[in-house]
């Protein structure tokens, strides 16, 4: 534990870096989407209204997917920044559930932090079936899933989804109620 403490200020500086070259590649990108979209409307100046089907109308929405990137990546490098403490605390109240070796990056170790704090809150924890959702008849308003059974409370053979996705957003470990954090049963023909 003392090594891995010693090396995580490293581990979160790399994840910094990282973070910060990934804005700066996607800003590059964003502004060559949006050198794009003025090119294209300074051709078609006889209207102000830029039709989804047109060219500029295309590259427009290239440009606002570039933008949405660009502001998940600026997201990411302030969620390292306020979350690294938080994790690092988080280690050292729970160091028995993890083999510090795996750690290369921050990504490693807080989708697995994620995934150690999201098993803990699932524990014995009702959720809500969705089995309704998927075709099947239920007329039992009480109708559950407890994580660990095999079934919901109306004999579905289920899982719980979004489990992969959830352990991968960074500050999960903030969240205390498993009920939000997007985390259902659903029947298991129906595998995420």
């Amino acid at each position: 534990m003392e090594t891995f403490v010693a090396r995580y200020p490293e581990l979160v500086k790399d994840a910094i870096t990282a973070a910060k070259n990934e804005i700066n590649q996607q800003t590059l990108v964003r502004d060559s989407a949006a050198k794009r979209v003025q090119e294209l409307r300074a051709i078609d100046k006889t209207s102000s209204y830029t039709s989804i089907g047109s060219n500029a109308g295309q590259a427009e929405i290239g440009y606002n997917i570039e933008e949405a990137r660009l502001c998940h990546e600026i997201e990411q490098l302030e969620l390292i920044r306020e979350w690294a403490d938080a994790y690092l605390e988080y280690i050292k109240s729970h160091e028995d559930s993890y083999n510090f070796k795996s750690f290369h990056t921050f990504s490693d170790l807080y989708t697995a932090v994620n995934n150690n704090h999201i098993n803990r809150l699932i524990q014995g924890h009702r959720f809500e079936c969705k089995c309704q959702f998927f075709g099947y008849n239920m007329n039992d308003n009480n109708h559950h899933y407890t994580s660990g059974e095999e079934c919901c409370s109306q004999g579905v053979p289920v899982h719980l989804s979004n489990i992969t996705s959830a352990s991968k957003k960074i500050g999960l470990i903030g969240e205390q109620t498993p009920d939000k954090l997007n985390i259902y049963p659903v029947p298991n023909t129906f595998l995420d």
